[in-house]
């Protein structure tokens, strides 16, 4: 059994499993509820059954050894998983869509207040961190003369992502109650804060743990002292989890009903998923499944956007072939 492996499908399942008890109380996966029916029993039901799922999916996974990162295959298995994770979400879906309409539940369609002062920002200086672990890759890896330029662009790449997530995250609308505004918007502020940080956190040990774990390959590391490290991690990374679940719980608590229905209309998301409102001039929006924000599709900067790098890489795969 890898236990790096192990430890991985671990996460992922734990990331998974945690979904529904993060989101906004407003949402039930990926459906627009009340705020005063996310403890109904049935869909509490769901949520329980949800963890239970993924928990037994992705243990099976890390016990198997389903996926091998040392493997050139790695990338199909990811896929795999990417499928079964949109597979089981569309059956949630359709099963609370259609518990809701045997319900009657509706929300009164009121006005959004805007408030633009920021009680707490993302720094730039998060973005710099990164920088800082790649010099220090570099410096490493000139000493022992092992110098990997797919290693960096592996780094670059990770820390990219990482950093347009925090971005769009901390620019990105958010949703506001008219019923008590300030209140509203501390509670998403400092809901955001946390996540943003978290993220942080966790693409930091990510791009760290890229240079490590060639260090490895390299014999620069000890095994024994990688897997030591790799321990290590694991424990920083369920602290973080358990420091998101409560930030997703505190929200929950002091959350007032979230009443602009421009955003959140489920006639705007397909599947629950996917935003397209061409009403709405946002790019970015806040995610309904999970931790995170997603574009909007109805923009047609956001379509031009998406034809553009599917052409760019429909072409470097031509010249590369």
């Amino acid at each position: 059994m890898n236990n790096t492996n192990l430890y991985l499908s671990l996460l992922l399942g734990f990331s998974m499993a945690a979904m529904p008890y993060i989101v906004s109380k407003t949402i039930a996966f990926g459906v627009r509820v009340p705020s005063k029916e996310f403890k109904d029993p049935y869909l509490r039901k769901l949520r329980v059954i949800w963890v239970l799922v993924n928990l037994v999916v992705f243990s099976i996974v890390g016990l198997t050894d389903v996926i091998d990162f040392t493997n050139q295959t790695t990338s199909v298995w990811l896929i795999l998983l990417l499928v079964y994770n949109l597979s089981i979400f569309i059956v949630f879906n359709t099963i609370v869509k259609k518990y809701k309409g045997t319900k009657n539940w509706n929300v009164n369609n009121k006005v959004v207040v805007p408030l633009m002062n920021e009680t707490k920002q993302f720094k730039l200086t998060y973005i710099f961190v990164y920088l800082l672990i790649i010099v220090i890759t570099f410096v490493v890896c000139s000493y022992y003369d092992v110098i990997s330029f797919k290693l960096f662009s592996d780094q670059l790449l990770a820390s990219t992502i990482f950093s347009v997530a925090a971005l769009t995250g901390a620019r990105s609308r958010k949703q506001i109650s008219s019923v008590a505004p300030k209140q509203s918007f501390l509670v998403v502020t400092n809901f955001r804060y946390r996540v943003i940080v978290s993220l942080s956190i966790l693409g930091y040990i990510l791009v760290s743990m890229m240079a490590l774990q060639y260090f490895k390959d390299m014999e620069i590391l000890d095994q024994q002292l990688f897997k030591q490290i790799l321990s290590g991690v694991f424990i920083v990374y369920l602290m973080i989890f358990v420091h998101m679940l409560y930030a997703g719980n505190k929200r929950n608590r002091d959350e007032v009903e979230s009443d602009l229905l421009e955003h959140n209309d489920d006639k705007y998301w397909k599947l629950g998923l996917i935003y397209v409102n061409k009403n709405d001039s946002s790019i970015f929006v806040e995610k309904r499944n999970s931790i995170g924000w997603t574009v909007n599709f109805g923009n047609k900067f956001v379509l031009v956007a998406l034809i553009a790098l599917i052409t760019f890489y429909l072409v470097i795969g031509v010249l590369g072939g």
